[in-house]
């Protein structure tokens, strides 16, 4: 390579990624060479010019850079909230119906066997992943022998040190969508490793988590703007937790929990409150 050519490879490789995602004229700014250099360093490539040069670079990133793009196409798009609301209102219908089509009857089976059994159910995520992990724990609380969440509360040692008690007999539920998180690939691989069995939700079979379940889940996660959506995740999530109702619930359990929890709750028969009256306590069940 020409002593310029060098330069414009050594800046690329330093910074991939914004260089995937410039315009000839701010890669050649940012490397400190002129735009014909840049179409004589793409054509040196054996590249037709520096529209297939981008479109190479992007492969490699599109899961990364899927928000820069979709923003980019977004430009000549409606900005009423209305219309964007619309359209995400739109994606997430599709997203749920892309699920369905997705479904596996006997994944969905062999998943609640599993947490149904397990001695401690580990959740983890990181990212969107963590708050679809709190809110999957949540719904399924009432199934689970143990539960343990990792999602980075705490930071990498504490992590460490809960996921090493973590073994045969348990059970892994890895969270990730697109961008898919690093560290909840390598933790939920790390945990296989030690013998738990591993359910999958994620948004497709195509997702780098998939190779390390026993069973995946999954929730379509396309959406116009955002990188990803979470919709398909809930509803399998919810799904799941159906399941497991259905399977450990009975009428006397779904009674007894409605009573203990029933001063708690708004009585649309009791009409409006006074706002000023303080709430009356509970009365003590005992």
């Amino acid at each position: 390579m020409s002593a310029s050519h060098g330069r414009l490879a050594d800046h690329i490789l330093a910074n991939p990624l914004q260089s995937a995602t410039m315009g000839i004229e701010q890669l050649a700014g940012a490397a400190g060479v002129s735009v014909a250099t840049v179409n004589r360093f793409v054509r040196a490539l054996g590249l037709a010019g520096y529209a297939e040069f981008r479109a190479r670079s992007v492969e490699a990133f599109q899961q990364t850079i899927g928000p820069i793009e979709k923003l980019r196409d977004q430009e000549g798009a409606p900005r009423e909230p209305a219309a964007i609301f619309a359209a995400a209102l739109r994606a997430a219908a599709a997203n749920v119906e892309e699920s369905e089509r997705l479904l596996n009857g006997d994944a969905c089976g062999r998943a609640a066997d599993m947490i149904l059994s397990a001695g401690t159910v580990v959740l983890v995520g990181a990212g969107i992943g963590a708050a679809l992990a709190d809110f999957t724990a949540e719904i399924m609380a009432p199934f689970c022998r143990g539960q343990l969440l990792l999602t980075g509360w705490g930071g990498p040692e504490r992590m460490m040190r809960h996921a090493m008690r973590i073994g045969g007999g348990d059970v892994v539920i890895g969270l990730t969508v697109p961008r898919y998180s690093r560290s909840t690939i390598d933790l939920v691989r790390s945990l296989r490793g030690q013998g738990a069995g591993v359910i999958g939700l994620t948004d497709a079979p195509t997702s780098p988590i998939v190779p390390y379940c026993d069973v995946a889940l999954f929730g379509s996660a396309q959406h116009p703007v955002l990188h990803a959506s979470v919709t398909g995740i809930v509803a399998m999530a919810e799904g799941l937790a159906a399941v497991l109702t259905r399977r450990r619930q009975t009428v006397a359990d779904a009674t007894e929990l409605t009573e203990r929890i029933y001063p708690y709750l708004v009585d649309d028969d009791a009409g409006p409150a006074d706002p000023a009256q303080p709430p009356a306590p509970p009365e003590d069940p005992i």
